[in-house]
């Protein structure tokens, strides 16, 4: 594998080897899942727990950045990066979660799986030139979301 320039050797093995991680977790995560047949409520309930905890993740690497920030270049790339990466997965719940609210469908209501598209296009819509303000906007809402479909799901059983 090549350098990444001459002043940063081992970035772009650095940014790969982070990409490459992430993929073979989601690959064997989704695997697993898909070999364990669950009733509906349970993976609903799987799905909105993994999105907490994707959501309490972006929330962290946000206030560090805000907070501490990073105190060399390459460290703040491979920050954004990780950032972008999250949030691509929060996207992805949100789509998860939206096909099995679909799936729930007369128990729900229209608005809350509304709600969670939009989320899931709030959170595809994030960039590397998204200011910090608009990330923490985007987390507000989808910690709101988040909340009315666990209402939605303790108001069901």
């Amino acid at each position: 594998m090549e350098q990444a320039s001459a002043g940063r050797p081992g970035l772009l093995e650095t940014f790969w080897l982070l990409t490459a991680l992430r993929a073979a977790v989601r690959t064997a995560e989704s695997v697993r899942a898909r070999r364990q047949v669950l009733p509906l409520r349970q993976r609903l309930k799987r799905e909105v727990d993994r999105l907490r905890q994707l959501l309490d993740r972006l929330h962290l690497a946000l206030l560090y950045t805000d907070v501490v920030g990073d105190q060399t270049f390459d460290a703040a790339l491979l920050r954004r990066l990780d950032l972008l990466l999250t949030a691509r997965e929060v996207a992805e719940g949100w789509r998860t979660l939206h096909q099995e609210l679909l799936s729930w469908y007369p128990n729900v209501s229209p608005a809350l799986v509304e709600a969670v598209r939009r989320a899931c296009r709030r959170f595809d819509r994030l960039d590397a030139e998204t200011p910090v303000v608009r990330w923490q906007a985007t987390l507000q809402f989808g910690n709101r979301v988040l909340r009315a479909v666990r209402r939605a799901l303790r108001q069901a059983s």
